[in-house]
């Protein structure tokens, strides 16, 4: 299939109210927070090399056809490591295990566990041992991670977490 024909297959999925519905349950998106909101999706396609456009005119104007008004149109060279994304864990939904939404596939080495963040790792299945899977890390690395999760999963579970709300005037931020 081409890949225009994936994304508007994507794009006319999401135009359906019950499809909605069901992205935010499997994903646990606060349903609060849609009730003063619309869901609007904000894609980024990412297509071709800046020196590309600049040398080949035709490139450049085919390229810049791509792009539809809730997309953003990047080349290779734009994508940069982003700092706000140095402890995000790779998840999958696991409808296996009772009560756990998410399994853990990854924890990448950078991973750090806090206040920040702890509540929000209490139903995630596997954590620990995706901890111990991680060869990056080095062994006293991971069993000060392991350490500290039993520290900080306790800590969630005793005390209240005020959850950060979203501002009213959010603006789409892609990176």
């Amino acid at each position: 299939m081409r890949p225009d024909r994936d994304r508007e297959t994507g794009q006319l999925w999401f135009r359906e109210p019950e499809n909605i519905i069901q992205f935010t349950k499997l994903y646990g998106i606060d349903q609060r927070r849609l009730e003063t909101r619309q869901f609007i999706q904000c894609y980024a396609l990412i297509y071709g090399r800046e020196n590309e456009a600049r040398a080949n005119s035709e490139f450049a104007k085919s390229r810049a056809l791509l792009a539809h008004s809730d997309e953003i149109l990047m080349t290779y060279d734009r994508l940069r490591p982003s700092e706000r994304m140095d402890s995000p864990l790779t998840l999958r939904v696991d409808r296996s295990k009772p009560g756990g939404k998410f399994s853990v596939l990854h924890v990448p080495p950078t991973f750090l566990i806090g206040p920040y963040n702890a509540d929000g790792l209490v139903d995630l299945a596997g954590l620990r041992e995706a901890i111990f899977a991680n060869a990056l890390m080095s062994t006293e690395r991971r069993e000060f991670l392991a350490t500290r999760l039993e520290y900080w999963m306790q800590w969630a579970q005793q005390t209240p977490v005020i959850k950060d709300g979203v501002p009213e005037h959010e603006e789409y931020y892609c990176e």
